[in-house]
């Protein structure tokens, strides 16, 4: 939950019967956590650390696998820019997967993860704009679609698939029929 309005439009489908029913909210602002109900305890998360942020993103990238040597000082450094917050850091380490343990690649991502963090008040929108930006020309219209969804929407991938064949996003490939090479992608 991101503001209070988006709670105030939620509660009016929640009767008060008396029934001892619960809401689990998830908010990374206090202010909304309050507005809800100030009595109420909340459990706090707390932002990874900066070996914890480490960990993660080593253990997404590579597995098991040790780090190579020479991208170890970048990723700590790209770990630690992404502030503490686990889904910044798997945005990121999406792009690292994708730049298969090229140096110059994971300094681009470094210096994109430094921009993108400059700005506080965007800097998780930022952070997630460089998966946009990391994407191949080919697919950047078919992410864009999704703009076309409500928030929080669940989306059938069989819908998605029909609008991207409608759309052209998707070229034949020899006798496949366009929704196969829509689930081979």
């Amino acid at each position: 939950m991101w503001n209070t309005k988006a709670w105030d439009d939620v509660r009016m489908f929640f009767p008060d019967n008396n029934n001892r029913s619960r809401v689990l909210l998830t908010t990374r602002e206090l202010d909304v956590a309050n507005y809800v109900d100030s009595s109420s305890t909340y459990h706090q998360m707390h932002l990874l650390n900066k070996y914890e942020s480490w960990s993660l993103l080593h253990q997404k990238v590579f597995g098991k696998d040790d780090c190579p040597p020479e991208l170890e000082k970048i990723g700590r450094s790209i770990a630690s820019d992404c502030g503490g917050l686990p889904l910044a850091i798997h945005v990121i380490c999406g792009l690292l997967s994708e730049a298969k343990g090229r140096r110059g690649s994971w300094e681009h991502v470094a210096n994109d993860v430094k921009a993108a963090i400059a700005e506080k008040d965007k800097q998780f929108s930022n952070i997630l704009s460089l998966s946009y930006n990391h994407l191949p020309y080919l697919l950047k219209p078919c992410f864009l679609y999704m703009g076309a969804f409500p928030e929080d929407h669940e989306i059938r991938a069989s819908k998605l698939i029909r609008i991207w064949v409608a759309e052209g996003f998707l070229k034949s490939k020899g006798d496949k029929i366009l929704e196969e090479i829509a689930e081979e992608t």
